[in-house]
């Protein structure tokens, strides 16, 4: 009920409100309005209260009185504790724990049975009912996650810009911690932040027990940013099941079915095999053949390759060609105008040659970088997907992570990463301001969430925003031309699949 709105033997919720209309199944369930994590969330002009059970069953005089309850951005009752009882009278028929009806936005559920208020109330005792894993001894521990083929300037760039994001906001609170709050203080929560780096090993199916590991020694609130080549859907889906969450991470394919605590830049090689599909549907060249490069040791490309197949077939021919990871026999060259797509590193592309027999020719920037080398004899058939703003459009956004940057004393080796991961602390660390004292995982997905479209500087990106239930930030890219002087321009306009 509370997260689906399914009742007993699947049967769908039904609410109907005062004035007048009804919901059920999952637009009736509880964490549609109060959110997963029961802590409530603001819906225009509407403040949505918390309903964990932790802050229901106490007066404001006790809410206000406990340093231990969490405290939630708005929410100011004025209302005696509720009871089993008051609470069942208000899930069924409206009535606050005061006697007043509730807002008209609550659906009454006036058919719940006993078994079923209870069900509730026990669900309601687990939302914001302990210290969730990552918060202890007056901190929240983080972790920045690197996958293998990680290169580790890479590793230490990201690893700097989070380092001292979070001594900036150390250096606020001062040395003594939570722990030493003044007794004036209405919170007594860790927050000082700390920074670990785990670096995986191997291949990707022994990813999620490293992690587990990983977990159960140190654990950690989040994982924050992030950085390697591969396909991370076995990390997403970790995650997942173990409702750790995963913030901004800067890779090239995320888990297509990203879950709740799960929240991405964009999909990535995904995103652009759809940009590239709808480009080919529509330029309707024939023949309709496609050869797609890409290594057979790169998961990221294989994720990609796949998913292009599959929203091609069966109008196209669809022909994958496995490069070696290292140079080996020349890879079969496209004739009669078939089309090419490369979803190869940088370094690889020279092993193409001029492509002589090549129609048009894609090229991923998630793979191969946003200058990719390309040779003089593609230019005139090349189209590059592109996920971010174009850099003559981006100059003014891009001097406030570069400022930063300069600030810190941080040369700029990798931009793209660099970028994406000063973009996630930023984020971060508005979201645990606004968090205030309630520091639960859920909370803090739920708030990244909220806040993501509410950003002015976008740094590399046209814009980024999430809905509920929405995990990639940014929704689409370009198509970039290369012109007879070898600069790139926008082949149209912004491209959402």
């Amino acid at each position: 009920m509370f997260l689906q709105g399914e009742r007993g033997g699947g049967a769908p919720l039904l609410g109907r409100r005062e004035s007048g209309g009804t919901v059920q199944g999952l637009d009736a369930a509880c964490a549609s309005c109060h959110r997963r994590s029961g802590l409530g969330t603001f819906e225009g002009a509407v403040r949505v209260p918390p309903i964990a059970w932790r802050l229901l069953s106490r007066s404001w005089q006790e809410i206000a009185a406990d340093r231990s309850v969490p405290h939630v951005l708005g929410f100011h009752p004025q209302r005696p504790a509720y009871t089993r009882d008051s609470f069942a009278r208000a899930v069924r028929e409206g009535i606050g724990a005061d006697g007043r009806a509730l807002s008209w936005v609550m659906p009454r559920y006036a058919d719940l049975s006993a078994a079923e208020i209870d069900a509730l109330v026990a669900v309601l005792e687990t939302r914001a009912a302990g210290p969730p894993a990552g918060a202890s001894d007056g901190q929240l521990r983080f972790a920045l996650l690197a996958t293998p083929g990680s290169e580790t300037q890479a590793v230490d760039a990201a690893a700097a810009i989070l380092t001292g994001s979070f001594a900036a906001h150390n250096a606020q609170i001062g040395t003594a911690g939570a722990s030493a709050a003044p007794a004036s203080s209405a919170y007594d929560v860790p927050r000082r932040l700390e920074l670990v780096v785990w670096q995986l090993e191997g291949p990707s199916e022994s990813w999620p027990a490293q992690l587990e590991r990983r977990q159960q020694r140190e654990p950690v609130f989040a994982l924050l940013a992030g950085v390697g080549p591969g396909d991370w859907t076995p990390i997403d889906h970790y995650c997942e099941r173990q409702q750790l969450p995963l913030l901004l991470p800067s890779i090239q394919a995320p888990a297509a079915d990203a879950g709740f605590y799960t929240v991405h830049f964009h999909r990535g090689v995904a995103l652009e095999a759809d940009v590239i599909a709808g480009d080919l549907r529509a330029a309707q060249e024939q023949p309709a053949v496609l050869l797609q490069y890409l290594r057979a040791d790169d998961g990221a490309a294989l994720a990609a390759a796949r998913r292009l197949r599959t929203a091609l077939e069966p109008a196209w021919q669809v022909k994958d060609v496995l490069l070696p990871a290292q140079a080996g026999a020349p890879p079969i060259l496209p004739a009669g105008g078939a089309a090419v797509v490369s979803w190869l590193p940088a370094a690889d592309l020279t092993r193409l040659g001029d492509l002589p027999g090549a129609g048009r020719i894609y090229i991923s920037a998630v793979m191969a970088g946003e200058q990719p080398p390309l040779a003089q004899a593609w230019w005139s058939r090349t189209r590059i997907a592109y996920p971010w703003e174009v850099p003559e459009r981006r100059r003014v956004a891009m001097n406030f992570p570069f400022g930063w940057l300069r600030a810190k004393g941080l040369p700029v080796v990798d931009e793209r990463l660099q970028v994406d991961t000063w973009l996630a602390a930023e984020v971060l660390q508005a979201a645990l301001a606004d968090m205030i004292d309630a520091y639960y995982p859920d909370y803090l997905v739920e708030r990244v969430e909220s806040l993501v479209g509410h950003r002015l500087v976008n740094a590399h990106y046209p814009r980024l925003s999430l809905a509920a239930g929405q995990r990639f930030a940014s929704k689409g890219a370009y198509l970039l031309r290369v012109q007879g002087d070898g600069s790139l321009t926008a082949e149209g306009g912004w491209r959402i699949p």
